[in-house]
Order: structure tokens, then C-alpha cells, then sequence
């Protein structure tokens, strides 16, 4: 039996102009996709150029090179977002993940896209790694 496909996300009044807004893209994603890990590029304005959200064998890897691609063909793309929501308590500060936070912006940044942040959710805990890392990109 072929499996549906689920539809693009509707990008349409989608905007990201606070740490308010971001988590609520998160709290969304958690509610419709379970555990996954999403990717999204804003405009100057906040406007939600593109969003995906990626399968679960994907990596923060794929997130970053999606985003590096979508920068390279939007050029009204100025701001990216990374949203991961896990089974794994995001209280706690991962190395890991700072370590990926940290590729993704000085790869992203010779593509002129600003990671602002990466939200995670854990259906308990949110953790924004730009705070965690003593960014404010708000």
C-alpha cells in the first residue's frame, strides 16, 4: 500500500520575531511530528522563507547542509532556525549538541545566514543553545 506523503507545511503567516515565536514553532512540530528535527530560514522581517522537517534517520548534519543550500538559493534568506524535539531531557546542557550548534554557525555563516537559534523541547523542558552558549539573538 503506498505510504502518504504528508503535505509541505503551510508557510503562510508564519513569523519568527522572538524567542516566544521560536518556541512556539517547536511546541507546533512536537504536536504534529512526534520526535523530529526541523530547519527553518527567515527573512529580514521574521517571515518564514523555508521549513522543513526532516526524517528521523536524519542528522543535525542534514539540517545544516539544507539550510546552506536554501541560503544559496533564497537570497532574501537572512536568519536560520534549528528545532529538535526529543524523548532525551534537554535540561541538562549536551556537548554534543553545543558542538553542532557552533559548526552550523560558522558553516552557515560564510553562506551570510545567521544561525539565531536552535530550540529544543522535550515535552517538558525547552533549552534555547544560543542562551545557553551567552548569545541573545533577540
Amino acid at each position: 500500500m503506498p505510504r502518504n506523503k504528508s503535505p509541505r507545511p503551510s508557510l503562510e503567516g508564519i513569523v519568527i520575531q522572538s524567542l516566544d515565536d521560536a518556541i512556539d514553532v517547536a511546541y507546533a512540530m512536537k504536536d504534529e511530528h512526534g520526535r523530529a528535527l526541523a530547519a527553518a530560514t527567515v527573512d529580514g522581517d521574521g517571515a518564514v522563507r523555508a521549513l522543513k522537517v526532516f526524517a528521523r534517520q536524519c542528522t543535525i548534519k542534514c539540517a545544516i547542509h539544507w539550510l546552506g543550500r536554501e541560503a544559496s538559493t533564497d537570497p532574501t534568506a537572512r536568519r536560520a532556525f534549528l528545532f529538535s524535539s526529543t524523548t532525551r531531557c534537554v535540561a541538562e546542557v549536551n556537548d554534543v549538541d553545543l558542538d553542532a550548534y557552533r559548526q552550523a554557525v560558522r558553516q552557515l555563516s560564510r553562506r551570510d545566514l545567521e544561525v539565531a537559534d536552535w530550540i529544543q523541547f522535550d515535552g517538558r523542558h525547552v533549552r534555547s543553545l544560543s542562551r545557553t552558549v551567552g548569545i541573545d539573538p533577540w
